[in-house]
């Protein structure tokens, strides 16, 4: 019994097959005889022909895209303006000179005269050392020079009666060298017992308190002259070759902030360091210290140099292709390459030395689709993006003002 059901089954299984077979045979008959470029008879779901295409009419079709048709793109105008070239580099803020006082006498602080903070003029005395000590050494060796100069005069007078040997009155000119030696160190001593300023400055550090014992050695005061500042740059080996002496260089808080001040090129290293393969570039700036605090970070932009009266464009703009550098113009609603020759360029835009005039038009946005004399639709025109560090404000001509250029 279970025999003869396996043989049924397996019976119903190969006539199922050979429907198919022969359904498929019939399908791929009728794509055959079909006609070439036609659709096969009959239809899918929806109308739609056994190819899969949609039939002219049917649901779904679609004619063949117009290769004729404007290309949309954006466009922005050229304008004329002056550029300032820059090399920029950031640092701290430094006095061109600070000094650390230290005492040259040993004493007790008896006072002080000045505290941190306070501005002082060359020679202003800062602290009084105790001078007591240091006046008695000095009143000693003036009596003992005044001894010596007497003890010489005397011999002196003598020699005309040769009563005094040479080697007398050797002995008595070395012992009032000796004393006038001392004398001069006693007296040196004493006006240190009241360190001065030695430049006019500001007291940034006290490093003594009243009454404490000082010295020779010890540090009293650090003066600084804020007037002017120096900020050192250490900038890369290829863009020292556009800085010279003397090049303004203009301070800021921020990289991109307000200007605060404007210096100059002080310095410029002779080397490169070996560690960093940096030149150090010193920038001075005269009246910096009135906006920003000594020590604090600074960012400066060296103007290498200016040109005025510059056509610019969009850096985006620009297309670099098969060895050519060109950009698109737009005028009679169509494209046109136009080879250029640039100059400076910057993030945002480029100046044209020949190939373009001001009020030009030139794709920014839809050039690498376009092909010569391909008919466009400006779908936007946008201003030419101008960075006020680079670029130098000027009033807007009448032709930007029509275009609404808002650089």
């Amino acid at each position: 019994m279970t025999r003869a059901l396996g043989v049924a089954l397996g019976a119903i299984a190969l006539i199922a097959i050979g429907f198919f077979i022969q359904e498929a045979s019939q399908i791929l008959g009728i794509i055959e005889r079909a006609p070439a470029g036609t659709a096969p008879a009959g239809g899918g779901p929806g109308g739609m022909p056994h190819g899969g295409m949609p039939s002219p009419g049917s649901p779904g079709y679609s004619a063949a895209p117009d290769m004729n048709a404007p290309i949309p793109v954006e466009v922005a105008p050229a304008v004329v303006r002056g550029i300032r070239e820059r090399v920029r580099g950031s640092g701290l803020l430094e006095p061109i000179r600070q000094v650390m006082l230290v005492a040259r006498v040993e004493g007790e602080v008896q006072e002080l005269l000045v505290e941190e903070g306070t501005r002082v003029e060359s020679g202003a005395e800062l602290c009084v050392i105790d001078e007591e000590l240091l006046r008695i050494a000095a009143e000693i060796a003036r009596i003992e020079q005044d001894k010596a100069k007497r003890s010489h005069q005397r011999l002196v007078e003598l020699v005309a009666s040769r009563s005094v040997s040479p080697q007398e009155l050797e002995d008595a000119s070395s012992a009032l060298d000796r004393a006038t030696a001392q004398r001069e160190k006693t007296d040196f001593d004493l006006a240190h017992a009241r360190p001065k300023a030695p430049f006019a400055g500001v007291i940034v550090d006290r490093a003594i308190e009243l009454g404490q014992t000082v010295r020779p050695g010890d540090v009293l005061f650090t003066i600084a002259d804020f007037e002017p500042l120096w900020l050192r740059l250490h900038l890369p080996e290829s863009e020292v070759a556009a800085v010279v002496v003397g090049q303004v260089a203009e301070l800021r808080a921020d990289r991109d902030g307000p200007m605060l001040t404007r210096g100059s090129v002080e310095r410029i290293s002779p080397v490169v360091d070996r560690e960093s393969l940096t030149v150090e570039v010193i920038t001075r700036f005269e009246f910096a210290a009135g906006q920003v605090r000594p020590g604090s970070f600074g960012h400066v932009d060296i103007i290498t140099r200016t040109e005025a009266d510059v056509v610019l464009i969009p850096r985006r703009a620009l297309i670099r292709a098969e060895g050519e550098v060109f950009v698109y113009r737009v005028f009679d609603e169509r494209a046109h390459r136009t080879p250029i020759l640039i100059g400076y360029e910057d993030d945002a835009v480029i100046q044209v030395r020949e190939g373009i005039a001001p009020g030009d038009r030139v794709v920014t946005e839809g050039g690498r689709e376009l092909r010569d004399g391909a008919r466009v639709e400006i779908y936007r025109e946008t201003p030419t993006p101008l960075d006020p560090l680079t670029v130098e404000r000027r009033d807007l001509e009448r032709g930007d003002a029509e275009r609404g250029d808002g650089g």
